[in-house]
């Protein structure tokens, strides 16, 4: 399930679910860079999760960084996100046990800074994006950047969710708020699957360039200490899945395997 909301205003601003594939490809266990080739699309995605050395049978607390950044390999203006999946591995964990929760409804028409007020005991993550606007719909052509932040969303039925809020300084401004409702991935290697849909950007003006998300939140619930990301060391490895497709039809999906260490 997925749901895509864009808001105009005064105050607020945009950018779409895509930056959401990348909080769930970090959480799998992205270790360093790697270029996905589709056709004439490179997407370059790097992640540090920490610590590197985790416990092999119970998962422990952990915190990444993760980046990502479109490109074509003829240097011509990269097609749009349309939609992903992203399967990650079963050693990784999301944990939202006494964890605040934000509704759509609280920040679909808010700004960055008034967003994170109204949502401080969901927030999860912040990252940064660029995006490239084309000059149509009344924005200037050039590249523009804006902040991000992931917060854990409620739950629908029964799972999960994350909601990604974004803002683009253009004009008019834009606001959108992304929801990923995780789910259990097939398969005995996955844990879980996250699907997006991506929404437009400035009126199909706006292309996704790069983007960078940082994820960490601890808290303390009934005596214990939480963390949203938890991952252990089972295997030696981790594996995730994804499958993207882009607007010109062209379709990406693969697999990547990381090493962890054991302590």
């Amino acid at each position: 399930m997925e749901d895509g909301r864009r808001r105009r205003g005064r105050r607020v601003a945009g950018v779409p679910a895509a930056l959401a594939a990348v909080c769930v490809l970090a959480v799998a266990g992205i270790a360093s860079a790697e270029i996905i080739q589709a056709g004439n699309v490179d997407l370059r995605v790097d992640a540090k999760v920490q610590p590197k050395k985790l416990p092999k049978k119970k998962r422990a607390p952990v915190k990444l960084k993760a980046s990502a950044a479109i490109t074509t390999q003829d240097g011509s203006p990269a097609p749009g996100l349309k939609s992903a999946v992203v399967d990650f591995d079963v050693q990784g964990a999301v944990c939202t046990k006494g964890l605040g929760r934000c509704r759509e409804a609280q920040i679909d028409e808010a700004g960055p800074a008034l967003a994170r007020r109204r949502c401080r005991d969901a927030l999860v993550g912040r990252g940064s994006f660029r995006v490239e606007l084309d000059g149509a719909e009344n924005t200037a052509a050039g590249s523009v950047t804006g902040p991000l932040s992931v917060f854990n969303g409620r739950p629908v039925r029964r799972r999960p969710s994350l909601l990604v809020h974004a803002s683009l300084p253009t004009t008019p401004a834009e606001t959108f708020v992304v929801r990923g409702v995780i789910a259990k991935a097939p398969g005995s290697l996955y844990g879980r699957r996250v699907r997006l849909r991506v929404p437009e950007i400035a009126g199909g003006a706006g292309r996704l360039t790069a983007v960078k998300v940082r994820a960490k939140r601890r808290w303390r619930h009934r005596g214990k200490r939480r963390s949203y990301l938890l991952a252990r060391c089972q295997a030696g490895n981790f594996v995730f899945r994804g499958d993207l497709r882009f607007s010109d039809g062209t379709h990406a999906n693969g697999s990547l395997i990381r090493w962890c260490r054991r302590r």
